[in-house]
């Protein structure tokens, strides 16, 4: 295999198990583990691999509900400056994983909570329209549970990227 095989076939493994030993790996491509690992840092060091994450189980969490709150901020809230503008407020809620902004115009931010419970998940909607009602409108919510997802995982795409490069 060429350095730029090798390279492709390491990705492909972290992509799989970000966890799994460079030993492992080199055992699997038939590498060495000093190999392995040079070709690990070096994509460490230009940014192909920015981070390592854990990826928890929200059903064995005790965590049931999941949703995406699509939000329209209104003008006062793109007013609001320092600590108190509104992205700032959104994403302190530690239930609130992701929070991502978009273009358009009835819908400005997407939130992605998980919660214990449907109740838990109506009472952080009621005090997100209590506290910032002024600031902010819950256009739509989307709540699923973890047994539903039939696919979460970014894994095949990522591979496929690594195959075309």
């Amino acid at each position: 295999m060429s350095p730029r095989e090798n390279k492709k076939k390491v990705l492909m493994e972290i992509v799989k198990s970000p966890s799994t030993t460079n030993k492992r790996i080199a055992e699997k491509l038939n590498l060495s583990s000093a190999g392995v690992g040079k070709i690990r840092k070096k994509m460490e060091s230009d940014g192909t691999i920015d981070k390592y994450f854990v990826r928890l189980d929200a059903d064995k969490m005790g965590l049931e509900s999941l949703s995406f709150v699509h939000l329209k901020i209104k003008s006062k809230g793109w007013e609001l400056k320092g600590n108190n503008r509104i992205e700032e407020k959104l994403i302190k809620y530690p239930n609130v994983v992701g929070a991502y902004r978009i273009m358009g115009r009835e819908i400005t931010h997407i939130l992605f909570c998980i919660y214990k419970s449907q109740k838990e998940l109506e009472d952080f909607l009621h005090s997100l329209q209590a506290d910032l009602s002024e600031f902010l409108s819950i256009k739509q919510t989307y709540i699923f549970t973890p047994n539903r997802i039939l696919k979460d995982s970014y894994n095949d795409l990522y591979n496929q990227l690594i195959d075309e490069t």
